[in-house]
């Protein structure tokens, strides 16, 4: 899972049960999977699009969402080394007259040419102008990306809710007193004690008990 928020914050987790096989492709990882896109903008309705994983990377696989999903050509290119990871993404906007296809389809094959190495140690002018030299191109400004994890103790009390109060209570009983959170995606732990429960969880309370 990952998230992106228009505050260029970012957040992921990936798991595996098991052992990771060094042969295996991304294909045959993950056999039989989907992938979900969520978007949530400021204004408007939340919605949500997801397609079978049946690409042989998860760049083709987000391809294969635009395609499918929402029509787009589009064009990814992801790379990383362990150490740093980089990404290009080619779309087609709306665009007036009826040369757009035309268009498309010559820079797609200029956008082909970029190795993994290129992508991973050139700045992004230097790119541009590699691929694209003999296009019109406008370079915005830079913006940074940070690490932000939106979990909060409130939070977990609030899920916590969800759960009862007396399962809450036996929980905290089995695990020394009290009960751990832990967020997976910053690996902060909350814990509650039998009071914050009890707290959490006052209007379950029944009738006539007191709360000391």
């Amino acid at each position: 899972m990952a998230e992106c928020s228009h505050h260029q914050q970012v957040r992921g987790i990936a798991r595996i049960d098991g052992e990771l096989p060094d042969a295996q492709s991304f294909a045959e990882l993950f056999s039989q999977g989907r992938l979900g896109l969520t978007i949530e903008p400021a204004n408007g309705k939340r919605y949500q699009g997801v397609v079978p994983m049946e690409q042989e990377s998860l760049a083709a696989c987000l391809e294969d969402y635009f395609s499918r999903s929402e029509q787009l050509p589009t064009r990814i290119q992801l790379a990383c080394d362990g150490e740093r990871a980089a990404g290009m993404l080619l779309q087609v906007l709306p665009a007036a007259g009826g040369e757009s296809e035309e268009d498309w389809n010559r820079i797609s094959v200029l956008a082909d040419t970029l190795t993994q190495e290129e992508l991973l140690t050139l700045d992004n002018e230097s790119m541009l102008y590699r691929l694209f030299h003999q296009e019109k191109c406008r370079l915005y400004d830079a913006q940074s990306l940070e690490f932000y994890c939106d979990c909060s103790r409130e939070r977990c009390g609030r899920a916590l809710q969800l759960v009862g109060r007396d399962e809450l209570l036996a929980a905290a009983g089995e695990q020394g007193g009290h009960i751990s959170v832990d967020c997976q995606f910053c690996n902060a732990i909350y814990q509650f004690d039998r009071e914050d429960i009890l707290a959490l969880t006052e209007d379950q309370r029944p009738a006539g008990e007191t709360l000391h």
